[in-house]
């Protein structure tokens, strides 16, 4: 070591802890004096900067202004009321407040890049969301009528809102308590109370993280979580994993239907024409006088058409199988019901009747404007009635306005075979029509 390097070792050693003290705190006084002025240099420059910024930038077609700005030499730049309006004047979002980061060297140097912004966060913010058929995304302006709207993929580029030409920004979005309303083709959806985080990487692809409370729209129910990534280049290729939590039926055309169901799913394929597979479970569902409880099945989504495989659950003591079909745009569904082992005396909620019963039920809806159909058949093994015994029970079946109404029903005996052409349950009770019976030589008698 050389003789300077010994001598200020020396001095250092004959230093008190008291001078020791004195010059750290010297130290902590400088820093803070030039972070200080580093933090007032940044916010004076924070409105000049993003304006410079927003001026230069070419992706948000129109204005974006803010008020209260005020930076610090992290990069962060914090706002309230930050609008953004279309060249046409027209308001597209309305942010109360929330946090720009901008590159800390970009603040000095005022400079602007497609990297400058690496994260926006947003708090109460409203933003609505379309997407042409191409899967392309654009700001909607919600102010025109059905008839007069124009659909985004029949706007020029050079009027769209978001004029993303080159390369996309490597961009993290933060969202807290956020409404978003997104459109595609006839689907509407919104999402309220949203949390979590969207974010470009590479310049391509996206990462999503988030959850929602309650949403409506195109479909209904109480809460949402959206992970995954999806590839914003090329195929738009996704990969999110999707569950949602109570959904209503009612909201997807299954009139008077209010039991709460969840649905999960993984969405693979391109963003135009997504694939998703996934399963559903409802702990019960009333259709009139129809009961199902522990349902669970799987699904596949491909073009706006579901396809329910393997559902299965319990009805009235027994268990059913089921498949069927969905239409998620014209609400047309399809589902058939194949039950086994039924207890009579639950279905018909009266003890006067005691056997097992092998149920068959289709559920046909043709469309908002449609017909929604419920019928079936039915058939059984010995049993009793007001302890009269039956060798079998067979007919059909239809629940319609609340009234489940049996025809073509036949009861066998050992003493001929009892018909009727109808017999109701209304409100849970057993309504008997008129009864035949039909003996050995041919004659049908009415006994009731």
């Amino acid at each position: 070591m050389s003789e300077s390097g010994d001598y200020m070792l020396q001095a250092i050693r004959r230093l008190s802890k008291t001078h020791l003290a004195m010059l750290v705190v010297c130290l902590l006084a400088v820093g803070g004096a030039v972070y200080f002025f580093l933090a007032q240099r940044a916010s004076r420059h924070a409105a000049e900067l993003f304006n410079y910024y927003m001026a230069k930038q070419q992706v948000l077609a129109g204005s974006v202004t803010a008020e209260e700005l005020r930076a610090d030499i992290w990069g962060n730049v914090y706002f309230k009321n930050l609008t953004w309006d279309s060249p046409e004047h027209e308001r597209l979002v309305d942010v109360p407040e929330g946090r720009i980061k901008i590159k800390p060297k970009d603040i000095i140097l005022r400079i602007a890049g497609i990297d400058t912004v690496q994260e926006v966060e947003l708090s109460g913010a409203y933003i609505h969301l379309g997407f042409d058929d191409k899967m392309r995304l654009d700001i909607l302006q919600n102010k025109k009528t059905a008839e007069e709207k124009i659909l985004p993929d029949e706007v020029p580029m050079e009027k769209r809102h978001l004029q993303i030409k080159g390369r996309l920004p490597n961009i993290k979005l933060i969202l807290h308590d956020t409404v978003l309303s997104a459109e595609y083709k006839k689907r509407h959806f919104i999402l309220n109370d949203v949390d979590g985080t969207a974010q470009i990487h590479e310049h391509q692809r996206l990462e999503l993280h988030l959850a929602a409370g309650r949403y409506g729209g195109s479909i209904a129910g109480k809460g949402l979580n959206i992970d995954g990534t999806c590839d914003l280049k090329g195929e738009q290729k996704a990969n999110i994993n999707i569950c949602l939590y109570d959904v209503i039926p009612d909201s997807l055309g299954m009139r008077n239907v209010k039991d709460a169901m969840t649905v999960t799913g993984q969405m693979t394929g391109s963003l135009k024409k997504p694939l998703i597979d996934g399963a559903l479970a409802l702990k019960e569902l009333r259709l009139n006088d129809l009961y199902f409880t522990n349902i669970n099945g799987t699904y596949h989504y491909e073009n706006a058409l579901i396809t329910f495989q393997d559902v299965t659950g319990s009805i009235f003591g027994g268990t059913f199988d089921a498949i069927g079909l969905y239409h998620f745009d014209n609400r047309y569904y399809k589902i058939d019901v194949d039950g086994k082992n039924l207890m009579a005396s639950l279905a018909a909620k009266s003890s006067k009747i005691n056997t097992s019963v092998a149920l068959k039920i289709k559920f046909r809806n043709e469309g908002p404007h449609g017909n929604n159909l419920v019928y079936g058949s039915f058939s059984t093994g010995k049993g009793t009635y007001m302890l009269v015994p039956f060798l079998s029970l067979r007919g059909s079946f239809s629940d319609q306005s609340g009234e489940l109404a049996f025809s073509n029903v036949e009861i066998e005996t050992k003493v001929g075979t009892f018909e009727s052409d109808v017999f109701k349950i209304v409100d849970g009770r057993l309504q008997l029509g008129e009864i035949f019976l039909a003996n050995g030589e041919g004659r049908r008698i009415r006994v009731r």
